[in-house]
């Protein structure tokens, strides 16, 4: 999707060949205003001595346009995937600190136990949550919300509310002047 009055080159539903162009293609978005930008895409296909997403096609049951091609991102999903603690939101947003670090809110989510078949046991959901992530690696994270699993509090409350009442859901969070201001 594009703005309101935008355009993008090729159009939508003109088929690319990304193989012929070595995984990468160049789009072209031209805002209402006439302001063009390039959009790059790059494909990877992981192999022994490569790096880059794995990528997983994804049958058409006829819930899309045939000439459609969707794939999984299968490191992408593993990314945020959790059983323990914080285990799943809504509302996600990320900014990156300026000591390199990276900080995430999310809108409800859920937090205590998740089985191996990705089942939730004894979670509670809460309005919002953060966390930041200490480095590259999928497990350096580290929870804004008091408490631990299923005793964790929300993050953020409205004055003294209880819990069911006056909700409140983050939006994205900005980093000016080097500070991070967040909601």
């Amino acid at each position: 999707m594009v703005s309101k009055g935008a355009k993008v080159l090729p159009a939508p539903g003109v088929k690319v060949d990304f193989a012929a162009n070595g995984g990468r293609y160049t789009y072209t978005v031209t805002s209402e205003s006439g302001l063009a930008k390039n959009w790059y895409v790059r494909i990877l296909q992981k192999g022994p001595q490569q790096e880059g997403p794995r990528l997983q096609m994804l049958a058409n049951n006829g819930q899309w346009d045939p000439r459609v091609t969707v794939y999984s991102d299968l490191d992408y999903n593993q990314y945020l995937t959790r059983y323990q603690h914080w285990n799943g939101g809504d509302g996600c947003y990320s900014v990156e600190l300026p000591d390199g670090r990276l900080f995430w809110s999310f809108q409800d989510s859920f937090f205590g136990q998740v089985s191996a078949d990705r089942n939730r046991t004894n979670n509670v959901m809460l309005r919002n949550a953060a966390n930041v992530q200490l480095n590259k690696s999928l497990q350096s994270f580290v929870q804004l919300n008091p408490g631990s699993g299923n005793q964790s509090q929300t993050w953020i409350k409205y004055g003294n509310a209880a819990e069911d009442e006056d909700w409140y859901w983050p939006g994205a969070a900005q980093v000016h002047n080097g500070e991070l201001g967040c909601c």
